[in-house]
């Protein structure tokens, strides 16, 4: 017996988020960043309803209003990522701290980070660079599950938003590790 797919996402996020805790008590993260918390919170409200607005009307891809969402909710989410970018950038997240709990982190989060890794990008990211990126990742996927099936069916929208969702909190328990919270 085990635990189910979304409780060991959940306890992954919980143990991630201390991981970041340790990271910040030892000023190896940059400092608590508002409008990361506030943008990632409306991302978070935004990218809810329209799932539930897109599975409830059967809206195609193609629909202007769906590629109107994907577009500005993708530039929120890159202007987030370079903002975090600049600001952070002489506090990189040190590798070795993600790499020792590659078990505590989501499968997603686990292939950025390898990635990082072997670009090097690990050493001129923050950790906060990192986790808005995998939410990033997890928009991109969003989007192109929609553009795959045309549509987002129930199913596919749960569990497309499970994963949007467990991104979200892992950028929220970020920053409210670094106001000690």
């Amino acid at each position: 017996m085990g635990c189910d797919m979304k409780t060991r996402l959940i306890i992954s996020t919980i143990l991630f988020s201390a991981l970041l805790s340790a990271c910040v008590s030892r000023g190896l993260v940059a400092s608590y960043d508002a409008e990361v918390e506030k943008s990632t919170n409306a991302y978070h409200k935004s990218v809810a309803s329209f799932v539930a607005t897109a599975v409830e009307k059967k809206q195609k891809y193609e629909d202007p209003k769906v590629q109107k969402f994907y577009s500005e909710q993708g530039a929120l989410l890159r202007n987030l990522l370079i903002n975090s970018q600049v600001k952070s950038a002489n506090r990189p997240c040190p590798a070795r701290l993600l790499t020792k709990s590659r078990a505590l982190v989501p499968a997603k989060l686990q292939n950025d980070i390898v990635q990082s890794e072997s670009t090097g990008a690990s050493e001129k990211f923050s950790c906060t660079y990192i986790v808005l990126n995998h939410l990033y990742n997890s928009h991109l996927s969003l989007q192109e599950i929609h553009k795959l099936n045309g549509r987002l069916t129930p199913i596919v929208a749960d569990l497309s938003l499970s994963q949007v969702e467990d991104a979200v909190r892992i950028v929220l328990r970020n920053e409210q590790a670094k106001k000690g919270g």
